[in-house]
């Protein structure tokens, strides 16, 4: 049996709202529709702005990674 693996790392509060966003537009979205609510600007604006908003700022949000172990032209290093 393979030990237990180590907890996740803590998020922080603006990734926290970020995926609170992403989530929260489209069920928003679907709710609405679901329970026949008037589709106003504002709730429209709220669900489509919610998603891209927290998706940007999720994928800006990103590491790069690091730059300096990309040598391509060493080759294979055992």
């Amino acid at each position: 049996m393979p030990p237990e693996p180590p907890p996740l790392p803590e998020a922080d509060t603006t990734a926290k709202f970020a995926w609170l966003a992403v989530i929260g537009g489209p069920v928003l979205l679907l709710l609405a529709v679901i329970l026949r609510w008037d589709m106003t600007w504002w709730l429209t604006t709220l669900g489509v702005g919610g998603f891209l908003g927290g998706f940007a700022t999720l994928v800006a949000r990103m590491s790069h990674g690091d730059d300096e172990d990309d040598d391509p032209g060493r080759g294979a290093v055992v």
